[in-house]
């Protein structure tokens, strides 16, 4: 696969991020272009694959019981679902609003938030916050979804 198409403007030679053609009339985005080499055909130029959405779920709401006075952590693992769109994509975790969870990670495809309850907190703890991905695909395409997770941790915890 080409990695770029280029075409020249003016004496400039400068990169094409896409091709038209016309066709009855029609200006149409042309999604592969083939250049016959030597007597085979080849791959010129490649266009984009846009992102079409980027799902989270939404809201997040999960519980874990203490089975002792000891403490007890609550883990949460958001990833987003990306419909079509150039590979590879990278990510932006951002939180929105809220606090009270912990992330271990806040690059790459999965967010690890976490909610820890030790002795000393009381009966039950929660926390809740909003998360906002933004997923940006090869060929520079951006889309962005937002999740509320709540997590709770139930027990004694004197």
């Amino acid at each position: 696969m080409v990695v770029a198409t280029h075409i020249k403007d003016g004496g400039v030679i400068r990169e094409a991020s896409e091709l038209h053609i016309k066709d009855g009339g029609i200006w149409r985005e042309v999604s592969e272009l083939y250049v016959k080499d030597g007597g085979i055909w080849r791959l010129a130029h490649q266009g984009v694959v846009p992102i079409t959405s980027v799902t989270l779920p939404t809201p997040v709401n999960t519980t874990v019981e203490a089975i002792d006075s000891g403490g007890a952590t609550n883990n949460y693992l958001l990833t987003p679902t990306i419909t079509d769109g150039d590979t590879p994509f990278t990510y932006l975790w951002e939180l929105v609003s809220g606090s009270g969870l912990s992330n271990s990670s806040v690059t790459g495809a999965t967010l690890t938030l976490s909610l820890t309850a030790s002795p000393g907190d009381g009966l039950n703890i929660n926390a809740t916050e909003t998360w906002k991905v933004t997923v940006t695909n090869a060929k520079g395409g951006v889309t962005s979804n937002n999740s509320v997770v709540t997590l709770n941790v139930f027990g004694n915890f004197f």
